[in-house]
């Protein structure tokens, strides 16, 4: 299997890695694609994208994200470290520059982190501080993509924008480091590297642009273009040598918002979504294709690749690359991917609002607001109450609710004094027959003070005692009935018997039921002591009685009654006391009741926001009729039938229930041993925002496969090839593939002008070439329709056309337009940047604008990007001729038919013979004028041959300074009549400014 290495270089190649990601997720449901090994490898300043929980980085509640070892970090905490003791640091000193300009950008970071900000310098030397860390990480991708595929070839792809500090000034040691490593050919093993760099737009957003976000771009095409021309070798930041190397790269692609239709994308998402899907298709789609041209045309192998050289006259000195490329993708798809996500989220949302409110209509499926239910009634039906230990009896500890409590098996308080009585009375009557009513008031009141419920020897007994030590175990009784009640909503939540929606209305329901209880407890204690106070008084008549009992007076009857009394005494006694507990107990239960009624909120809210995200990217999906040619891709479906079949399965009540089943019990599975709604709620709403995804994603995917039965309401696994057959007769597929087509233009607009320039450096062989390749679904049995479909595409275009066939996406056909060979003066855009550039270093900090826009020197020692025009040959020329001219180069004679007096270059062969000797007319005028590349290359090696030479010593070339500025002065009164405002004027005080510099330079 081919290797593949994906590098991106700052937050344009996070985002391409992440939109390649997504695309292989969707296809494959994992980010390891088959028959292709892809490793990663993100490097930047900012670790806005790197985070392992980052939303943007998930596609149907999966994340993507790259793991730790795909990622590098590149932050500067020691850069002034650095600086200050630059000599240790041999893979900087050589390119940092002026050290006063470093502290000013450092200082402007106002001690928070330092990142690229739009600044290239800054960018490679925060690369160089984590240069080693870069290289380790590096050497374990390949080693992993070499160990398991068992291959040595790699094929490099970086991936940039060319805008900013951290991408754009890496990008060059990103090469240069590969190719030390991996060199362009190795013992007959090939190492392909390929960049991708995104040029800056021309509008763009104002918050993004801090003053170098255009030039920049200029600034790393002039040393892209040297790297790759052989005129430019990077300090090696590993050891600070220079580094050559060789074939830098075996094909740049340049793109950017606006194609050759001046069809404008977003730079943000659809930038990085395109160049992903253009990854896609090369590196998965047609992987057990053989897309031989491809290889060709990446590695420039289809034309001449040498570079256009100077603008010199037999020149070889190579000046402009033309390894360059550009691509521009359509595709026709049956949006399978977003078909599948419309339908996964509208499973999702119903698959919460089952979980929320759990209101079924055979119409639609499950809706957004709740059932009618008698809730309220059920938290008074006895047998809930007996089921939750909330009767008055278990408030009152008349039966027990802890489990210890339960295992002692209490008779109720009414049993307690209704069963010892028979007890007491027998061993009072057993005493002196005077002393035992007395007897029997001592028996009650210790059974109430010191034996209730008191069952071992030495346990403290006693309503009082007993009551008070319960007192003390309160919040557990609440947490325990509580714990029972949630238990059992829990449950019926989890089997889909009771929604949260009506969880929390009961909770509610029972908390304002025992709000009412506690009304009742007092209404209670009120008749209780109403019965202690008539029972008391029973027993002081009854006592009297006793004591003034004569020989008649049946005393077995009074002291049966006083029993009875007593009893009644002591019962009423009792359950005041009970009463009041039962009043505090309700009170900790609402306080547990309250938290849990917290807890529900809490999901309720997190179930309202799921299905309000989810209402919004539903309707962000297949939201159009299908989309326009200049949209990418271009979208085939039929909206209404896609309505109809989600509703089919929305509506199935049998799907529905068996699919938010499989919701629910994923979610459960997340919580672990002893599931509650507390630790639901500890779930994090992503967490369940994704489970709800995930589990509808394959809910979605059986359901259409087991409910659409149809092949003509299928919405998955249909071939493109039977839509456009079903849909289109063979003129209006003419028409249709005509405009797919014309809006399959490069991302990248040319020059033409440029292109049909001729002159010094410019070869005549041809270049700048065009491939446009197809990418059709294999389709065996629908040979007659594709070769007609081939046919019809081959019509639609004016040029060769490659196609291919794929097994791996059925539902598009892809077309790909690459141009190659061509180099940078043929783009539009490049134009554009170079006037940004001059505009940035020609302002008053031109120094230090060169450092932040360049990674090493001032830029000046780059070649040219264009040939020189017309008037960039003339501003050279003047400090050339003045040169000349006062050094005695330049002789005047006269021609002896006319009189009149010519200024010439005389010139000599290479043995020493004159030559016809240059004519440059009558005066500086017609000098200025007349001369170009052919005639100004003679006069500056004539010039420079003498200033190393005759004119070496430096009183010479004062004298030399001072005869240039009495030529200037001259020209001025002879030939430009004292006019300093004169455009001739004008441009010989520069070019003796000039001529003087070369002076000092040479």
């Amino acid at each position: 299997m081919n290797n593949h290495l994906i590098i991106g270089l700052g937050g344009t190649g996070g985002r391409i890695i992440r939109a390649l990601r997504k695309i292989i997720y969707q296809e494959f449901r994992t980010i390891h694609p088959p028959d292709v090994n892809i490793a990663y490898l993100y490097i930047d300043s900012d670790d806005e994208m790197m985070a392992l929980d980052d939303p943007r980085w998930k596609i149907l509640g999966h994340s993507v994200q790259l793991g730790i070892d795909s990622q590098l970090l590149i932050q500067g905490a020691d850069l002034e470290e650095r600086l200050n003791n630059i000599h240790n640091y041999p893979g900087i000193k050589e390119w940092i520059g002026n050290r006063g300009d470093w502290k000013d950008i450092l200082r402007s970071f106002a001690g928070g982190r330092v990142y690229g900000g739009q600044k290239r310098r800054l960018g490679r030397f925060l690369l160089a501080c984590n240069i080693d860390a870069f290289i380790n990480q590096l050497t374990l991708q390949v080693n992993h993509l070499q160990r398991i595929s068992n291959q040595a070839e790699v094929t490099f792809h970086i991936c940039c924008g060319l805008a900013g500090g951290t991408g754009s000034g890496s990008v060059i040691d990103t090469i240069v480091q590969l190719r030390k490593h991996y060199p362009y050919s190795n013992q007959g093993l090939t190492y392909p590297l390929l960049v991708y760099a995104y040029l800056p737009e021309k509008n763009p957003n104002p918050k993004w642009d801090t003053g170098n976000y255009q030039a920049n771009g200029y600034a790393a095409l002039m040393e892209l273009n040297a790297l790759s021309a052989g005129r430019f070798d990077p300090t090696d930041l590993m050891g600070g040598k220079p580094v050559a190397c060789g074939v830098a790269f075996n094909g740049l692609y340049l793109f950017t918002n606006q194609n050759e239709k001046n069809v404008i994308v977003g730079v943000e998402n659809e930038i990085p979504q395109i160049v992903a899907d253009f990854l896609y298709q090369k590196i998965i789609a047609v992987s057990k294709v053989a897309w031989t041209s491809l290889a060709f045309l990446e590695d420039a192998q289809n034309g001449d690749s040498t570079p256009e050289t100077a603008a010199i006259p037999n020149s070889r000195l190579p000046e402009r690359a033309k390894r360059l490329l550009t691509f521009g993708i359509n595709r026709i798809a049956i949006p399978e991917e977003e078909i599948k996500e419309y339908l996964t989220y509208h499973f999702a949302r119903q698959a919460a609002l089952q979980l929320q409110f759990n209101h079924w209509d055979d119409s639609v499926g499950f809706v957004d607001y709740p059932r009618k239910t008698a809730i309220e009634d059920m938290v008074l039906q006895p047998t809930i109450q007996a089921k939750w230990l909330i009767t008055d009896e278990h408030l009152c500890l008349s039966k027990g609710i802890l489990a210890a409590d339960i295992d002692k098996k209490w008779n109720s308080l009414d049993e307690e004094w209704q069963l010892i009585t028979p007890h007491l009375k027998e061993v009072a009557y057993n005493s002196e027959k005077d002393e035992r009513l007395e007897r029997l008031e001592k028996l009650f009141q210790k059974r109430f003070e010191q034996d209730f419920r008191s069952r071992q020897v030495g346990e403290v007994g006693g309503v009082d005692n007993f009551y008070r030590l319960k007192h003390a175990s309160q919040k557990l009784m609440a947490k325990e009935i509580s714990q029972r009640i949630e238990e059992e909503l829990f449950t019926d939540w989890n089997n889909g018997t009771q929604s949260i929606q009506e969880v929390t209305q009961l909770v509610v329901a029972l908390m304002t039921s025992l709000k009412e209880r506690k009304r009742h407890l007092a209404q209670q204690i009120t008749t209780r002591d109403n019965q202690l106070r008539g029972a008391n008084k029973q027993i002081a008549l009854t006592k009297n009685q006793w004591l003034n009992k004569g020989f008649l007076t049946n005393t077995r009857k009074l002291f049966d009654n006083q029993a009875e009394n007593l009893k009644e005494s002591y019962r009423a006694k009792t359950w005041i006391i009970a009463l009041h507990f039962a009043d505090k107990l309700v009170d900790e239960l609402i306080h547990e009741l309250n938290s849990l009624q917290a807890q529900l909120l809490k999901i309720t809210n997190t179930l309202s926001e799921a299905i309000k995200e989810f209402t919004t990217l539903i309707e962000q999906r297949l939201n159009d009729n299908p989309s326009p040619y200049n949209e990418q891709p271009t979208r085939l479906y039929d909206p209404n039938l896609i309505k109809k079949v989600t509703k089919k399965l929305l509506s199935d009540d049998a799907l529905q229930r068996t699919s938010t089943t499989t919701v629910r019990n994923e979610i459960i599975s997340k919580l672990g041993n002893q599931a509650n709604f507390f630790k639901l709620t500890q779930l994090s709403r992503a967490i369940v925002l994704d489970t709800l995804v995930i589990a509808s994603a394959n809910n979605a995917q059986l359901g259409h496969d087991q409910f659409i039965p149809d092949s003509k309401e299928k919405l998955f696994g249909v071939n493109i090839l039977d839509k456009l057959q079903e849909r289109y007769d063979e003129q209006t597929l003419r028409w249709y593939v005509a405009e797919l087509v014309k809006y399959a233009c490069n991302y990248l607009s040319f020059d033409n002008a440029e292109i049909q320039k001729s002159g010094l450096g410019i070869p005549s062989t041809p270049t700048k070439f065009s491939r446009f390749t197809v990418i059709l679904p294999q389709a065996p049995q629908q040979i007659n329709f594709v070769t007609q479909l081939k046919e019809i595409f081959r019509q639609s275009y004016p040029g060769e056309i490659e196609f291919l066939e794929s097994d791996v996406k059925p539902n598009e056909i892809v077309m790909i337009n690459i141009t190659n060979l061509f180099p940078l003066r043929f783009v539009t855009q490049v134009n554009f940047l170079r006037q940004k550039y001059l505009t940035r270093i020609n302002q008053p900090d031109s120094a230090r604008a060169k450092l932040e826009l360049h990674i090493e020197g001032d830029g000046s020692q780059f070649p040219n990007l264009f040939v020189p025009s017309t008037e960039e040959i003339k501003k050279q020329a003047i400090p050339y001729l003045l040169l000349a001219k006062v050094m005695n180069l330049i002789i005047q004679s006269e021609d002896s038919n006319t009189g009149k007096r010519h200024f010439s270059l005389p010139q000599k062969d290479e043995e020493g013979f004159d030559q016809e000797p240059i004519d440059l007319g009558e005066n500086f005028i017609e000098a200025y004028e007349q001369l170009d590349l052919i005639h100004l290359e003679p006069i500056k090696q004539q010039v420079q041959t003498l200033l190393e030479s005759e004119y070496r010593h430096r009183d010479k070339r004062n004298q030399l300074k001072t005869a240039i500025l009495e030529e200037v002065n001259r020209i001025k009164q002879n030939e430009c009549h004292n006019d300093i405002k004169s455009q001739l004027y004008q441009v010989v005080n520069e070019g003796g400014k000039a001529a003087v510099k070369i002076l000092k330079l040479v």
